[in-house]
């Protein structure tokens, strides 16, 4: 069980600028614990220009002077460990920021160097750049051109997200080997692990002219760079005594990087993408099993739209929530999913920083509605996130959502998951037992976990008319008031039939 915490806007104890830091997150670090989750899963942390919030890292060794210092990280590592949690960092290895010192001095070195092997440059066409593929932020071009040392234009390099993300080249060898130290540098302090963001995105043909986007670029044979390297990734984890492991963030098929020899886990975004409809769920679900690996099941994160929104209601967030912890495999529950908290969609331009917003024209309003700051006590903003006004401003209605107010509340979503992750590691069922589907109706998603004579139904009511309940012990349900004999719409239950 993960619990993505992102730190901008998780808490904020000592930043002047109201963006969420790691003395926060040691502060707060109570809640986490409370929940009953295994382990925290950090975004970014390391030294970055922030333009995509720490996913454009300009030195994977310093911790962003925006959150804190070593000296911070070092004790919310130690404070982690005690409470019995372990403690995964977000790499990001396709790309570095602008501002690394890598290409920094690729830029410098000029064309034909040694140091712009480490990247993807290119020659242009006369004046245009070496393609008219357009990349992943909302359609941007792929190519930026630099100045040459002489101040003659010159190349152009790869980027699939903005321009200060410089794609590398990872058939370079200079760059694995600048990883492995990069790898072996946290795991030695005693980090548990990592997430690896797109971490099916390092070989791709950037020189194809015939198609249209970039993700079209990405090539996921079997042998190819892409696994090497992450094969020699997992020789690096399994050589490790305190067993750390990795998530990748794999949008093609999870089961071609999976398995002994490349990630442990891989997330299962199928059902992140389905919405509310039983055949599409199912379909999700039996699709991230039939991959034959390990899933992070998964319904929120920093990159999408929340599901109390996306879905329709918090109580179908609740609800798909019941079901994602009742599947085999991991679980991850994003910051504020437990407090059901909304997309926030109506945030004034002026402040809106994802890097979407202008890559778009101005189009697209990007990913900062679930980023909004936690609101965790009090009536007014910032709701205890901060002692000055938040990066991005919390509307007043997160006042019914606070952590403050739904602990006072057996039946707010915060309780409710509490009970929901510490019941799910009392039931043997859910540790190790079999998936069994027991009908198709397309008003419900309705199956079976069972471990001997331990029993499970997971029943979710995903039509608008209550279904009956089978005779047995409800031992969870997602609604704060429980109806005898029957299961309201938008709701899902946990029943040990008799």
């Amino acid at each position: 069980m993960f619990y993505q915490v992102y730190p901008r806007s998780f808490a904020c104890a000592e930043n002047p600028d109201g963006v969420g830091d790691l003395r926060g997150v040691i502060n707060r670090l109570d809640h986490i614990v409370g929940l009953g989750v295994d382990a925290i899963w950090l975004s970014p942390l390391f030294s970055s220009p922030q333009v995509d919030h720490g996913y454009d890292v300009s030195d994977y060794f310093t911790i962003d002077p925006t959150f804190g210092t070593m000296a911070d990280f070092d004790e919310l590592l130690d404070a982690v460990h005690a409470n019995g949690l372990r403690l995964l960092l977000d790499l990001v290895p396709n790309h570095t920021s602008d501002q690394h010192d890598w290409f920094r001095t690729a830029v410098a070195a000029g064309r034909g160097s040694r140091q712009r092997e480490r990247y993807l440059f290119r020659d242009g066409r006369g004046d245009l750049p070496p393609t008219d593929v357009v990349g992943s932020f909302s359609g941007a071009p792929v190519w930026t051109r630099v100045r040459e040392p002489d101040g003659s234009p010159g190349q152009w390099y790869f980027h699939l997200f903005s321009a200060e993300q410089p794609d590398l080249n990872w058939s370079d060898p200079s760059v694995l080997e600048g990883f492995e130290r990069v790898w072996r540098h946290w795991l030695d302090k005693g980090v548990d692990g990592f997430r690896v963001d797109v971490a099916d995105h390092l070989t791709k043909d950037v020189d194809r002219t015939d198609v249209r986007e970039g993700n079209s670029l990405l090539d996921h044979e079997p042998g190819n760079r892409t696994h090497q390297v992450w094969q020699a990734f997992r020789a690096v984890l399994d050589g490790y005594r305190h067993e750390p492991t990795a998530i990748g963030e794999i949008w093609s098929d999870a089961a071609l990087y999976s398995g002994a020899r490349e990630f442990p886990l891989t997330f299962g975004f199928p059902l992140l993408q389905a919405g509310w409809d039983s055949v599409a769920v199912r379909g999700a679900i039996d699709e991230v099993l039939g991959r034959g690996v390990s899933p992070v099941w998964v319904i929120d994160n920093h990159d999408t739209a929340r599901s109390a929104t996306r879905l329709g209601s918090v109580a179908r967030s609740r609800a798909l929530t019941m079901v994602m912890l009742a599947l085999p495999g991991a679980a991850c529950i994003y910051q504020g999913q437990e407090l059901g908290l909304p997309n926030v969609d109506d945030l004034p331009e002026e402040v809106l920083a994802d890097p979407i917003w202008e890559g778009s024209g101005r189009a697209d309003r990007g990913r900062d509605g679930c980023r909004v700051p936690i609101p965790w006590s009090g009536t007014d903003p910032p709701f205890g996130f901060s002692l000055v006004p938040p990066w991005l401003p919390q509307p007043p209605g997160f006042r019914e959502y606070t952590v403050q107010g739904q602990t006072r509340s057996p039946s707010s979503t915060l309780s409710l998951t509490r009970d929901w992750v510490h019941l799910r590691r009392q039931l043997p069922e859910l540790h190790a037992g079999p998936m069994v589907w027991l009908d198709d109706r397309p008003d419900r998603l309705h199956f079976s976990r069972q471990v001997g004579d331990h029993r499970l139904e997971v029943l979710a009511n995903l039509g608008d008319r209550p279904i009956p309940l089978a005779t047995g012990e409800v031992l969870a349900h997602s609604a704060p008031v429980v109806v005898d004999g029957v299961l309201p719409p938008d709701t899902a239950v946990w029943l040990r039939p008799e």
